[in-house]
């Protein structure tokens, strides 16, 4: 999956400051040190947010043959529109986890330099 910086930040549920992204797929990225669908669920399985929540671990683990996190964040926004408060709380946390993966992504795709006279190792 590759993200790539459209705007500046902004509020995502009015609590979490998240910059847009256009996401284009690993294999447009990989080139330029994007991330594979595996590297993107260790990272955020080793986020404070989700390290310290027992069931968002296992929510991820549960999700990750059946669509990744992308599934994970759509069963926890189903439960949590049932009035579900353990959804709740994991859905923050996991939103808050890919908000700090996308902005960490973000930062190394910010120091590639890309122009037409660039070194091809640096691109």
């Amino acid at each position: 999956m590759a993200i790539v910086c459209l705007a500046n930040c902004r509020k995502l549920n009015q609590s979490i400051a998240m910059t847009p992204y256009l996401l284009l797929g690993a294999g447009f990225s990989r080139n330029w040190g994007g991330w594979l669908a595996s590297e993107v669920f260790e990272y955020l399985l080793g986020r404070p947010e989700v390290v310290d929540n027992e069931e968002l671990r296992r929510i991820l683990w549960d999700s990750q043959r059946k669509g990744g996190f992308e599934y994970a964040l759509e069963a926890l926004q189903a439960r949590q529109k049932t009035g579900d408060h353990n959804a709740s709380a994991c859905l923050e946390a996991l939103q808050a986890a890919v908000v700090r993966m996308f902005n960490d992504m973000n930062e190394g795709f910010n120091s590639i330099v890309c122009s037409p006279s660039a070194p091809l190792s640096q691109i």
